[in-house]
């Protein structure tokens, strides 16, 4: 009889054991079921204070934001918001959503730019593998909000073990209320590439809005980040030669993206050497050994850019400790303020990274660009 027991007991504690492997692939698998608990949350946010435009589609596919006056245009740079959308991650999913909230109501901007990893479906960190759900939290959050927004994706955002890794997850901004997303299918590389013009109340071009996709990896090898390919490279001179030629002369731009560039380590390295081919402006490499975690692979993006003469200023994220913006052969370069409070262990008690960049467009094209941080808005 007690062998009975024991097998019973064995038996028990396997089948108990089975069923929580299972529920627990369950939660990996299909992530994000708290949606709803995001819903109380949105439901409080109040639309925030801003100018409205007119913003139409040409017959290229890009949005065009008419500006019905010549004043300053302000444009709120997000980046690394890392939403998990899982039952672990929401305490923190929450502070990110009020941090971008607090950032828009205090910046009020005309538009805002996101630089990539909106989401964050790590299952060893979040217990899920899901990117759709955290993505939907932000388009409501952006949605609840009522600013005019765009984005990039990071690296993170279609990670090959996401659950929508490709392409299809476009359909979702696409269809949202208030992103501007119109990627250009024609360049095969990447899944978020286009162009937005901002044009002046006389018609006249002030700032053509490049974005690009930097991809995720270009191999399964840990941290083997991707780079902006030709393909992309080659569409951003066409579009620039085209829009240069149809208003005249050369326009001016602005380039947004995850994944620094190697010229971002170079310029840092001249800095560091107190060479005067650097203009420094503010920030810092914060990240662990000074690191810049750009591609090892070349990219012919920064320099075909030198050479067109028309992109002011490069803004990326990526590096969520690095707020580094300097100026380097005529262009500047700018990590964005990041918002994380998941990703990096312990993130979320540090405060002298996190908030957004404010990007100020005067109506004869030349910019200004300011650092916001969180902790300055949030104890006035």
């Amino acid at each position: 009889m007690p062998h009975k027991i024991k097998r019973f007991r064995k038996r028990w504690l396997f089948a108990g054991a089975a069923v929580a492997i299972f529920f627990l692939a369950f939660l990996i698998w299909f992530g994000g079921l708290p949606l709803w608990r995001s819903k109380a949350f949105l439901a409080q946010l109040e639309p925030v204070a801003h100018r409205s435009f007119e913003i139409t589609q040409d017959m290229s596919g890009d949005y065009v934001i008419h500006q019905k006056e010549d004043s300053d245009f302000r444009i709120l740079q997000l980046t690394d918001i890392h939403l998990g959308g899982s039952f672990i991650t929401q305490r923190k999913d929450r502070k990110a959503m009020q941090a971008v909230y607090s950032l828009a109501a205090a910046v009020q901007p005309d538009l805002i730019v996101i630089t990539g990893d909106l989401a964050y479906p790590i299952p060893i960190q979040t217990l899920s593998r899901n990117n759709l759900n955290p993505m939907l939290m932000l388009c409501e959050l952006m949605n609840a909000i009522d600013i005019p927004w765009c984005f990039v994706f990071g690296n993170h955002d279609t990670e090959w073990i996401a659950t929508h890794p490709g392409k299809e997850i476009n359909y979702l901004f696409e269809n949202s209320q208030t992103c501007l997303f119109a990627s250009d299918y024609s360049v095969e590389s990447g899944r978020s590439n286009q162009l937005i013009q901002l044009r002046n109340a006389d018609g006249s071009l002030n700032q053509a809005l490049v974005l690009l996709d930097s991809n995720s990896y270009a191999s399964l090898q840990l941290n083997d980040y991707d780079a902006i390919h030709e393909d992309q490279v080659a569409w951003y001179e066409k579009r620039i030669t085209g829009l240069s030629e149809q208003e005249g002369h050369t326009v001016r731009s602005l380039l947004f993206f995850h994944i620094p560039l190697q010229e971002f380590q170079t310029a840092y390295d001249l800095y560091r050497a107190g060479s005067p081919d650097i203009t420094y402006f503010y920030g810092s490499i914060g990240e662990k050994n000074e690191k810049i975690a750009c591609s090892s692979h070349p990219s012919t993006l920064f320099d075909t850019a030198v050479r067109l003469g028309s992109t002011q200023a490069i803004f990326v994220g990526h590096d969520h400790l690095n707020t580094l913006s300097v100026s380097y052969r005529g262009i500047r370069l700018t990590y964005g303020l990041s918002i994380d409070y998941l990703a990096y262990p312990g993130i979320s008690r540090q405060t002298a990274q996190r908030g957004g960049t404010c990007i100020t467009v005067h109506a004869d094209g030349s910019i200004e660009i300011d650092p916001i941080l969180l902790r300055d808005i949030t104890q006035k």
